[in-house]
């Protein structure tokens, strides 16, 4: 009697041939298929949660990315000046508690760790587009 390797039953002339699958083939993607949906998918943005004040964190996220830009402070000459009137545009906008959390935590870190941290944020939320980010990794304020 001989065993195949895609065949766990024995052949005979007594019992009949029954083809059995090879236990790995629908296992891996199957598996993928579930992780896949069971996540929601790829593309799919973490729900917007608003604060009191109806500011989510995408949104707050959004205006990080985007602060030289809405603050003005793109168009001023001295980088000292230019820092201050973007910090004190981003504390007057952005209300959500967990954007608050974040910024105060990614200032405190090395300005290619702190420009990592936005991009990684801005990614997760689905916030495609980080200027910010950029100007922290180099610029000087």
């Amino acid at each position: 009697m001989a065993r195949s390797a895609w065949n766990c039953s024995l052949k005979s002339q007594e019992a009949p041939f029954h083809r059995v699958e090879p236990p790995m083939r629908w296992t891996i993607p199957g598996a993928a298929f579930l992780a896949f949906v069971g996540c929601g998918g790829a593309e799919t943005a973490q729900p917007e949660t608003p604060t009191s004040d109806g500011q989510s964190l995408v949104q707050a996220v959004s205006l990080m990315c985007r602060a030289d830009t809405l603050s003005g402070a793109a168009a001023e000459e001295d980088p000292l000046d230019r820092s201050a009137k973007r910090d004190q545009w981003l504390s007057d906008n952005v209300k959500n508690p967990d954007a608050i959390y974040f910024r105060t935590i990614a200032r405190t870190r090395a300005p290619k760790e702190h420009a990592a941290l936005l991009r990684e944020q801005a990614a997760e939320l689905g916030v495609r587009l980080c200027p910010e980010a950029d100007r922290i990794e180099n610029d000087e304020l």
